[in-house]
């Protein structure tokens, strides 16, 4: 036999919240319901002490008592519905909290996963890169020791020659702005 699945913390929230719509409405009912039976059998009350041998006086008195302390039993029903329903809602609301703060650390780990996958799918093309500079910089007899002054050079598009075809330094180029694409774009906290 499957095991009861376990109700949805934010979907039973909505329901007591409700419920507790519901009562709020009725408890104001009740209330006047008690004033109203309490009116009622402080009447009848005063009818009876004038009138103490009056058999209806006295039936008409112990109807009205009933009647005033079943609808304060009503009443205090809905307050302890109430009041019951509220202790529920504060530990729901409490786990659909935690259970939110876990979906927001869970969304972020998901997205540090998203930034670290385009950075290694990004990869390949950013050493691609770099093995073109080197390339390039031995098609042009320069010195392969300083890189970083190529790549700066590769920023600014200083550094041109004659052997390379134009569709290639195009290529260089595009492959550079892309990498510097992802960089500012992670920079930015952006999921890419």
């Amino acid at each position: 036999m499957p095991a009861p699945t376990k109700p949805d913390p934010r979907t039973e929230l909505a329901l007591t919240r409700e419920r507790l719509s519901d009562l709020g409405q009725k408890f104001p009912q009740a209330n006047a319901a008690v004033s109203a039976a309490a009116v009622a059998a402080e009447r009848a009350k005063v009818e009876l002490d004038l009138r103490p041998d009056d058999k209806d006086a006295r039936k008409a008195a112990d109807a009205a008592a009933e009647r005033f302390e079943e609808v304060v039993g009503e009443r205090d029903t809905i307050l302890e519905a109430i009041e019951r329903l509220r202790k529920h809602e504060n530990t729901l609301a409490a786990m659909v909290a935690a259970e939110t703060t876990a979906d927001m650390a869970q969304a972020q780990a998901a997205a540090r996963k998203a930034n670290a996958d385009a950075v290694r799918a990004g990869a390949p093309a950013v050493l691609a890169w770099v093995g073109r500079i080197i390339l390039d910089s031995e098609l042009a007899g320069r010195q392969v020791a300083n890189l970083g002054q190529l790549i700066a050079e590769y920023l600014t598009g200083s550094f041109q020659h004659s052997s390379l075809s134009s569709g290639y330094q195009q290529g260089i180029n595009a492959a550079w702005a892309e990498s510097r694409r992802l960089r500012e774009a992670l920079e930015r906290g952006e999921v890419l």
